[in-house]
């Protein structure tokens, strides 16, 4: 799900890019979400006008200094999210023509845009969109593409003058909104449980870290799959060297089940596994697939298997541990098995 999202959003962002760019090779296409000089006097202007030193607000275009600068958030957000996303997806691909700190510099990357995304959206857009009490419950200009003529006036009264040649009076940007009190209660608790929701959602995923399991692991039946390494000249003065191997050798990939002997460990559906990593040498990020779809960047994940497409319902589990010195990957066939509860020889977690 979360990669055909991602595949999605690469979709949409180059679908909006090739529309605004036809659009000005055309010459239809609108300039108005630049940012202009007089965006920044709208922004002192406006502040003045809510702490009331000045009797109006400022005369707003097509677009606010306000959703100028959400739009380009979103823009750079996107390009951080997308980049970022490309070298987790692709982690040997990336450390092939990067450092292999890239990998968990791109995790932090990833992660910290996309709480701040949501962050923006829920504390910021939502508000001002919708829980505002000019126009909550909702703005339904979302569904109609349409706004209000006093509204227009007042939001957007430089946009309203240029399309119909009349002035908008200072008296029309001096108004003063009156809201009944039920409306203010309302709006103002919605946005109170935002914030509240929002703080549970943090402290839900955060999670506690997995315990060391790496003296309980088994280290027999592995398959390792190095890089190979870069070929260099052997005039040492003409040698092309990787210097990324000179920092740190390449890491060894390992990891294990608490509690299994084996080749495999057999689980049953719905049992929580808890996987530990005893690769060694210098490793900044872990890259997991369990053979089922899923995917995690723990050190030591815990994962429940709900099937495993593998013959005799094995799932094939692989690390990939990246570092300075590169990548380096441990694949194990077959080494999860589903059965039924009294089978199973993991323990529970």
């Amino acid at each position: 799900i979360h990669r055909t999202s991602a595949a999605v959003l690469i979709a949409v962002s180059v679908y909006h890019l090739l529309v605004v760019l036809l659009g000005l090779l055309r010459g239809g296409g609108s300039m108005g979400l630049w940012p202009r000089v007089k965006d920044v006097r709208d922004v002192f202007q406006n502040i003045g006008y809510y702490l009331g030193l000045r009797k109006s607000r400022p005369r707003f275009g097509r677009f606010t200094y306000m959703e100028k600068f959400e739009y380009w958030a979103l823009v750079w957000g996107t390009l951080v999210m997308i980049g970022s996303g490309l070298i987790l997806w692709f982690p040997i691909f990336a450390t092939n023509q990067f450092p292999g700190i890239v990998v968990p510099s791109a995790k932090e990357l990833h992660g910290n845009e996309a709480m701040l995304a949501i962050f923006a959206i829920i504390l910021w857009h939502m508000y001002n969109a919708h829980f505002n009490p000019r126009v909550f419950p909702m703005n339904n200009s979302m569904f109609s593409g349409r706004i209000g003529k006093h509204e227009m006036m007042l939001e957007h009264a430089e946009e309203y003058e240029q399309r119909t040649g009349e002035r908008v009076a200072d008296d029309v940007l001096a108004e003063k909104a009156r809201y009944p009190w039920h409306v203010i209660t309302v709006s103002s608790a919605a946005g109170v449980l935002l914030v509240a929701l929002y703080g549970l959602m943090l402290f839900w995923i955060v999670e506690p870290p997995a315990p060391d399991l790496s003296g309980q692991l088994d280290a027999r039946f592995q398959r390792q799959v190095l890089l190979p390494p870069q070929a260099v000249d052997e005039e040492p003065a003409a040698a092309s060297v990787n210097w990324r191997n000179a920092i740190a050798p390449m890491p060894a990939a390992e990891f294990g089940v608490n509690g299994t002997q084996g080749e495999s460990v057999k689980v049953s559906p719905l049992q929580s596994v808890q996987f530990a990593d005893s690769s060694e040498g210098a490793i900044t990020s872990w890259f997991w697939q369990f053979g089922d779809g899923k995917s995690s960047a723990e050190q030591n994940p815990s994962h429940v298997f709900l099937f495993c497409p593998g013959p005799e319902n094995r799932c094939t589990v692989t690390l990939t541990v990246c570092g300075p010195g590169g990548c380096n990957v441990n694949q194990k066939a077959g080494f999860v098995q589903l059965v039924s509860g009294g089978e199973a020889t993991a323990r529970q977690q």
